[in-house]
């Protein structure tokens, strides 16, 4: 909060942990899955840069060492929409910060 206060933030990022994975994303509604961004190491996906979203979005970022297959699997499923943030497998911290700042600047 202090630091979207001091850079005249308008948006104060909000971040939300919600037990099992599994569980969360079957707990979504249609048009909530509709707004879940899956951001995939090594990903042949569309860019997470060349994309514009046009609501509210989830962002889902793996672990050290990536998500599981299962995890992956479940990903399908539902039908998320999966995407690269480039060739570099980046740290999750740093995969958050790097998506969360080009959200924030379509604003």
């Amino acid at each position: 909060v202090e630091a979207s206060e001091q850079s005249e933030r308008m948006i104060v990022p909000e971040v939300v942990v919600k037990g099992k994975l599994s569980s969360y994303l079957n707990s979504l509604s249609i048009d909530e899955l509709g707004n879940v961004a899956v951001l995939l190491e090594r990903s042949d996906g569309e860019l997470f840069f060349n994309h514009n979203f046009n609501s509210d979005v989830f962002l889902l970022v793996g672990p050290e060492g990536g998500f599981s297959d299962n995890e992956k699997t479940l990903f399908k499923k539902l039908n998320l929409n999966s995407f690269s943030l480039g060739k570099r497998i980046l740290r999750m911290e740093t995969a958050v910060l790097v998506a969360l700042g080009n959200i924030t600047c379509r604003y």
